[in-house]
């Protein structure tokens, strides 16, 4: 089912008249330490942009993997697609889904979907606000389902060589005392037009976890970015 409705905005794009507009972006991540403590982290992060006069939709991959003296400690997918409709000048309905692997949490799989509204408050600030379906099947065989409100802060704005890109999603459960919390944040330096130096962080906050472990995850690396 969420297979289809990833594919749904695509062929609304794809029979539109109007001209489609498509960026991408793609960002490596990382760090390696070697002595007393071996360990190494990689993230990849792209986004995939298409965009015409009334519809836009917006896909994201994250994956990140880590190792500390040769057992894995990280091994978390993200992905997020988000299809948008025009309907005002700075209004958009939206519709949402997502999907997610953490060994960190235990999570085996968590999918989630919904509709809301984007509001452009400029050229590079936007809110998002949204009734999300979501259900969490950890390693386990517990399983969680939750109905939530989501509301998320994007930023992408440039000054001079220097970019800055964040993310931030508050997510509180409408029925349980339940609350998450996800944090992307980037600032580049452009070393040429398409390429850039990227100092990444990454936090994420869960109430609710299992096995021991802890709420809070957070990841600061370094590493390109390429997009066009």
């Amino acid at each position: 089912m969420k297979f289809i409705l990833f594919l749904f905005p695509l062929c609304v794009l794809s029979h539109s008249k109007d001209t489609l507009h498509i960026k991408y972006g793609e960002q490596l991540t990382g760090f390696y330490n070697n002595g007393n403590n071996n360990s190494f982290y990689i993230n990849t992060a792209s986004n995939l942009v298409l965009e015409n006069s009334k519809t836009k939709n917006n896909t994201i991959c994250n994956y990140s993997y880590g190792q500390q003296t040769n057992v894995v400690n990280q091994n978390e997918y993200f992905f997020n697609d988000i299809f948008s409709y025009k309907l005002g000048k700075k209004l958009y309905a939206v519709a949402l889904v997502e999907l997610e692997q953490s060994y960190m949490r235990s999570i085996h799989l968590r999918s989630a979907g919904g509709v809301g509204v984007t509001w452009n408050i400029s050229k590079s600030v936007s809110i998002t606000d949204l009734f999300l379906l979501d259900e969490t099947d950890y390693s386990d065989g517990s399983l969680l389902y939750i109905e939530h409100n989501s509301l998320r802060l994007r930023i992408n704005h440039s000054f001079s060589k220097f970019t800055f890109k964040t993310e931030m999603y508050a997510m509180p459960d409408i029925k349980q005392k339940y609350f998450r919390f996800r944090s992307n944040m980037s600032l580049g330096y452009k070393l040429s037009k398409s390429v850039s130096f990227i100092v990444s962080l990454q936090d994420a906050y869960e109430q609710y976890v299992i096995n021991n472990r802890l709420n809070n995850d957070f990841n600061l690396s370094f590493g390109l970015s390429i997009s066009n």
